[in-house]
């Protein structure tokens, strides 16, 4: 299918004739909402109904996801080779470094360049999984989220990297005894995509420029909505901060993250031993929540659909729509 011809390659699009969008091959995601329904006959409403997504760049094809507004100029995108400069600057950061336990410091070209290296072979094996045998369920379960870089976007069509998240099946270090650990990861291991027992970890940084500034967690609600739930099933996803880092701990509380009793333990960081927090969000949890508020009493009386729509914050989604046009 042509482009339309729109300006901006990442374009939120609210005037595509929804006939037009019914009729596009499954594999094929987009974002709408009630809105983009006016007009719609009601086999064109089941399509609609059924899906939620992404979009994809009309220009490069890169898969993406927007932010809702006031901050639809934040775009999610896999990573880029061209990312590593960035990423070495971030990396090397005292405001994020310092509250990081992994990566080295300094942060050097090769390390950012190994690194990105990684994600790339990960995303690609999860779009190119996404890509194969048959194109039912119009959802197709996915192993994992290759949607990981946080972007500003730019009226030329430049953008800028502003922080990376990843959610990835859980190593389980919140598990101290070594051989219990690896028991539970050998188990983990058997699970396929999509099974709701499968622990999901999420990490995160956004450049200190943007601190304070609720992108990060506008970022993890928007991933956790529109991807964990929908293409991972996942039920439980689990982040750990190290002691002090009440900042994060705000951004993954905003997001329905609760602190987790009963797991105390430190890791030692760069020659200092630091302690850990853990934080948990329960799709279980939050869907009671949500139960409650809507005042419904059984879980079977909600919809997937609608299970997808208020897991979170039980808001509506943007009046947009967000069209994958292949290049």
């Amino acid at each position: 299918m042509a482009s339309p011809g729109f300006s901006n390659p990442y374009f939120p699009s609210d005037v595509v004739p929804v006939s037009v969008i019914a009729k596009l091959p499954p594999c094929i995601s987009f974002r709408y909402t009630k809105v983009a329904n006016i007009g719609a006959t009601q086999a064109e409403r089941q399509v609609l109904d059924s899906v939620e997504g992404t979009g994809r760049c009309i220009l490069t094809g890169e898969p993406f996801l927007r932010l809702p507004a006031p901050r639809s100029q934040i775009i999610i995108t896999p990573p880029r080779e061209s990312d590593v400069d960035a990423v070495v600057c971030a990396l090397n950061a005292p405001e994020i470094y310092h509250w990081m336990s992994g990566p080295p410091y300094p942060y050097l070209r090769e390390h950012g360049g190994a690194w990105l290296t990684e994600q790339l072979t990960e995303t690609d094996a999860i779009l190119e999984d996404l890509q194969k045998g048959d194109v039912e369920p119009l959802l197709k379960t996915s192993l994992g989220c290759p949607l990981r870089m946080i972007r500003e976007l730019h009226e030329d069509g430049t953008d800028t990297y502003l922080g990376w998240m990843g959610i990835y099946r859980s190593e389980r270090q919140e598990i101290l005894d070594v051989n219990e650990r690896e028991e539970v990861l050998a188990q983990d291991a058997l699970r396929k995509a999509g099974d709701p027992r499968i622990v999901w970890d999420l990490a995160y940084y956004i450049v200190p420029a943007r601190h304070g500034q609720g992108i990060m967690s506008a970022a993890l609600s928007a991933v956790i909505d529109q991807w964990a739930i929908p293409r991972l099933n996942a039920h439980i996803i689990q982040a750990s901060t190290l002691d002090g880092n009440v900042p994060s701990i705000r951004v993954l509380e905003k997001v329905g993250f609760r602190q987790r009793g009963g797991v105390c333990n430190h890791e030692e960081v760069r020659g200092e031993l630091r302690g850990v927090q853990w934080l948990e969000w329960n799709r279980t949890r939050i869907l009671q929540g949500a139960q409650e508020s809507t005042g419904r009493a059984g879980e079977h009386e909600i919809t997937q659909n609608e299970m997808y729509m208020h897991c979170l914050y039980i808001r509506a989604f943007p009046a947009s729509v967000y069209i994958v046009y292949s290049t």
